[in-house]
């Protein structure tokens, strides 16, 4: 048998379940403890040197921490179905009670003069800007949008991420002697490249959503939109309002943030159309039960199958069905609508199923 090797953190990562499951590896239990001893500051602070934004993902992270919380498999005297720790909200916690970080954050090195160049104001390039300014490089950060913070400002509603947040996290990383190019697009990398940097990173991200080549695509251009460049619209205030009926294709975080914005701009019959069943949704819990909650109205879901747009034009070429529509099926949730169900073959020779 080997002897353990303590100076593999990788070691440790695969011990600790929620840590490993982690993409930043954030050492979970270390400031879990620190929050139950009311040592919020030193709990963000170990947050912060592991992932950079505690209080945008204390709000906003998809959390794969806690599917692998071991808590959800062995306490088996809080339920049939035992929850994990609330690891991500936990974090908020840590963001909203801290005191005044200003004084923890890095001191810098002398220049070395080396020279960075970051393209991109987003998470990745604060985050390469936050390692190396403190460590004396000159780091200059273009971004073509006034203020810094690029998907997480743009594409996120304010609901869910409060702009104040976003000004202070990207704030800690600006004033360690970063400087911010706002306003200015990089339009040409020779050129760039012509200014003597050392080194330049491309964190200029993929803020482009998947459009739907269907049939009737086009001639319904003007009524179809993208997630996260509607989502962008209505951020910036250029979509202040919205029709009545409203149907959201996709069960992630940018369809749930759609479908909560149509409900807050207008849209009183909002409808969700996804591959997967809605215990299947990754953010149920955090955007359909508030959205359900603050009007008492329910949110309806359709399932995609194959269909001919010709012979059901009043969901806009989805058929919708469940097996078993009944708010009981999932959490007790008062979230589905029931559906008439109807049987039939498309023009194409499929079979479906429609609850109406």
């Amino acid at each position: 048998m080997h002897r353990t090797d303590i100076a593999n953190p990788a070691y440790f990562h695969k011990v600790v379940d929620c840590q490993w499951a982690c993409p930043a590896h954030t050492p979970v239990p270390e400031y879990i403890r620190l929050i139950a001893q009311g040592r919020y500051s030193d709990a963000y602070m170990i947050n912060w040197v592991s992932n950079v934004f505690p209080g945008v993902l204390g709000r906003t992270c998809d959390r794969p921490c806690e599917p692998a919380c071991r808590r959800g498999r062995v306490e088996e005297n809080n339920g049939e179905h035992p929850e994990p720790v609330a690891i991500c909200r936990l974090k908020r916690v840590a963001a909203d009670m801290k005191d005044d970080v200003t004084g923890r954050m890095p001191k810098l090195a002398p220049k070395n003069g080396k020279r960075v160049a970051c393209i991109g104001a987003g998470p990745a390039s604060l985050t390469v800007a936050r390692d190396l300014a403190p460590l004396g490089y000159d780091v200059t950060v273009f971004d073509g949008e006034a203020k810094a913070g690029g998907f997480i400002r743009t594409q996120i509603p304010r609901f869910r991420l409060p702009e104040e947040v976003i000004d202070e996290e990207t704030g800690y990383i600006l004033n360690l002697g970063v400087h911010f190019r706002n306003n200015q697009r990089v339009e040409s990398m020779k050129s760039l490249m012509s200014q003597g940097y050392d080194a330049i990173f491309v964190g200029c991200g993929a803020p482009r959503g998947r459009n739907l080549e269907i049939p009737g695509r086009t001639e319904a251009a003007l009524h179809i939109h993208i997630g996260i460049d509607w989502l962008a619209s209505v951020s910036f205030g250029h979509v202040k309002t919205i029709g009545k009926r409203v149907i959201v294709l996709g069960g992630g975080n940018t369809a749930m943030d759609c479908c909560r914005s149509a409900r807050r701009l207008g849209g009183t019959d909002v409808k969700v159309g996804s591959e997967g069943y809605p215990p299947e949704l990754s953010t149920l819990v955090e955007g359909v039960t508030p959205l359900n909650d603050a009007t008492g109205r329910k949110l309806k879901f359709l399932r995609r199958i194959p269909f001919d747009p010709m012979t059901n034009s009043t969901t806009w070429g989805l058929r919708a069905y469940q097996d078993s529509p009944t708010a009981s099926s999932w959490g007790g949730q008062n979230v589905f609508d029931v559906y008439t169900k109807s049987e039939g073959t498309g023009l194409d020779g499929t079979k479906y199923r429609d609850w109406n």
